[in-house]
This record gives structure tokens, sequence and C-alpha cells, in this order.
């Protein structure tokens, strides 16, 4: 974002979300770290590349972290299936059903994923659903444990609908805040009802739109 070492400005969650393949976003470099191994492991369980979602805040952080014990390689060995890389019409509508009917599991392992997170706090005035980096940006603004606010901390996609729900049926006002496009304020106004609660972030102006910063 920004452009600060490249040519152009682009958020990968949304080639991630029109792909329909799953996405993780780090807020931090030890979650990067524990990111990068769980990806593997995401994609070779599920068949299907993960994206990890680094931007240039992270990119440029350092921090000592913790080590995971190492594992072994996997064995070389040729493909069960190989019509997986042969992209053909016949085999695409073949693979194009079996990534459809993967996408309610996809589902499950973002609800149920320890990347995503929901903190509770005693003031519902005001909810905070936080991704990636900026989930670490918010925590500097409302330090402690409980937080001031209640925090959704969104580090798996795709989004957590349920504990979206469950955060906004306790809140007035939802605050969306990500680094990059407005991807996650979109989709939870397509999760709740247009009524309430209030949800602010880049769109409504509360916040700078990319570019603006």
């Amino acid at each position: 974002p920004s452009m600060h070492s490249s040519q152009n400005e682009q958020d990968s969650r949304i080639f991630s979300a029109f792909a329909q393949t799953l996405t993780l976003e780090p807020c931090d470099v030890q979650e990067a770290y524990d990111m990068t191994i769980a990806a593997f492991a995401l994609s070779e369980a599920l068949e299907i590349p993960v994206v990890l979602r680094l931007t240039t805040l992270l990119s440029h952080s350092r921090s000592v972290i913790v080590r995971q014990p190492e594992r072994e390689a996997n064995q070389a060995s040729l493909p069960e299936d190989a019509t997986h890389f042969m992209l053909i019409p016949l085999y695409a509508r073949k693979n194009w059903k079996r990534l459809i009917e993967k996408q309610e599991t996809f589902r499950e392992q973002s609800e149920m994923s320890a990347f995503n997170t929901l903190l509770d706090g005693p003031d519902h005035s005001v909810g905070i659903i936080a991704t990636g980096v900026a989930y670490s940006y918010a925590r500097d603004c409302l330090p402690g444990t409980p937080p001031a606010h209640p925090i959704l901390k969104i580090g798996q996609y795709p989004i957590p609908e349920k504990a979206i729900r469950e955060l906004a049926a306790s809140c007035e006002t939802l605050l969306v805040l990500e680094d990059g496009a407005p991807m996650v304020e979109e989709r939870v106004k397509g999760v709740l009802p247009a009524d309430r609660p209030v949800v602010k972030g880049r769109l409504d102006g509360t916040l700078p739109r990319c570019g603006e910063l």
C-alpha cells in the first residue's frame, strides 16, 4: 500500500477472494512466521494455494521470534491426480466444481482459526474489527487486557461471519481498520442488517481512503 517500493498499489486479498482460496494476514513478525508454517499445512490438507499477505509496514518490521520445531521435508512423489495441473476446459470444469465444494470447509476453517480472535471490552458503544498490522496499531491505542472496546482480530479469510455477527449484536457502531482497500468493510456490510449497527471505515470517510495517507 502507498507504493513505497513498487510501481502499483494492489490488495492481494482481493485476488485471493476472486480465486476463492484462503488468505492469511499477519499482525506482527511472530505471526508472519507462524502463518507461513500454517499456510503450508492448510495448503497440503485442502489441496489449494494459500495467500500470505504482507504489507509494507509489516515487511519493514523486525522482531525476535519464537521458533517452532523443525519438521522433515516431504518426500518427493508424483501427484495421484495429474489433472490438477492440466488447464484444458475438460479438467478445469471438474477442478472448479471441487473448488466450489470446498468453500464451506474454508468458512469453517476461518471460524475456528486461532488467527481470528474476539477480545471483549467493557465499552460496547464501539466495536472494532481490525485486520493484519492494523490490529497491532489498534492494540497500541487500546492497551491492556481487556481492551477498552471489544476487538475482533481477523487474520484468516474468508472473514469469520459468526464472530462478526456476535460482535455486532452487542455494539452500537463498528469501526473497521485494515491496511489497503476497504475489503473487509464491504463484506461486513454484506453480512449484517442494513440498519444496525452503523459500520464506519474508509467507505464513509471516517478513515482516509487508499492513497490519501
